[in-house]
């Protein structure tokens, strides 16, 4: 209440009319009605024109640089400072999503993967649907298999299995190999990673790794592609884990 006092005397709002000795408290002050009257209209003004002006940055959309970027890298340390971490950035995408992940990813290590998969759990927690797909998840010697399948198996001992779906990308007998090399990490639908990195120590952490944080309407062409890479018949559901 001070602050507010003090803003509105600064304003021009109340004046003093007769001073207490004893201190502020006791002095009086005339309200200049008019002057208050312009004052909230212009703050109406300021909020509205705000308001207004993200609602246009949002439906503009907004694309956004992170990177891992090792410390050998001769970029300027200001602007270095301005680029968000990769592996802070997808763990950020991660802890608030409301709804729906969705991860594209051909490479899972532990000492990457870890970084995120506590957050994954708490994630299906709070209801999120997530869906991850991969290459090699059917072979039993596959890293990625060991990696998702350690998620999986927490998941199941909690009771979430039902917020997690793991499909498959494989490739076709009798067809050119074509394999899933898209790195993708999209929450709610409304915001997105696309970059290089695998979700592995060095891909996280150490690699040169460049990426772009995505909002806006360009989602609207990868969730066209993450839909139909669900519904070809190279991608198929994984059911078991053991």
């Amino acid at each position: 209440m001070e602050s507010i006092f003090f803003a509105l005397v600064q304003a021009g709002v109340l004046t003093r009319q007769e001073r207490d000795y004893r201190g502020y408290t006791f002095d009086r002050y005339h309200i200049d009605p008019d002057r208050l009257r312009q004052i909230v209209h212009d703050v109406a003004v300021i909020r509205y024109l705000l308001a207004k002006r993200q609602a246009g940055v949002r439906q503009a959309g907004r694309i956004e640089v992170i990177a891992t970027l090792p410390d050998h890298v001769p970029l300027d340390p200001e602007v270095r400072r301005t680029i968000p971490a990769l592996a802070a950035t997808l763990h950020r995408l991660i802890t608030e999503a409301e709804k729906e992940l969705v991860i594209l990813n051909p490479f899972f290590e532990a000492s990457g993967f870890d970084r995120l998969e506590a957050a994954l759990i708490e994630a299906a927690r709070r209801g999120v649907t997530i869906t991850i797909v991969s290459h090699r998840l059917s072979e039993s010697s596959s890293l990625n298999r060991r990696v998702i399948g350690k998620l999986i198996r927490k998941a199941v001992s909690e009771n979430l299995i039902g917020h997690f779906k793991v499909y498959e990308y494989r490739t076709l007998e009798g067809r050119t190999s074509v394999t899933l090399h898209a790195k993708v990490l999209m929450a709610d639908g409304r915001t997105a990673y696309v970059g290089s990195a695998n979700l592995t120590e060095y891909g996280l952490m150490h690699n040169l790794e460049i990426g772009l944080l995505i909002e806006g309407p360009h989602l609207h062409q990868l969730q066209d592609i993450l839909r139909a890479i669900l519904q070809s018949d190279q991608v198929e559901l994984v059911n078991e884990f053991p």
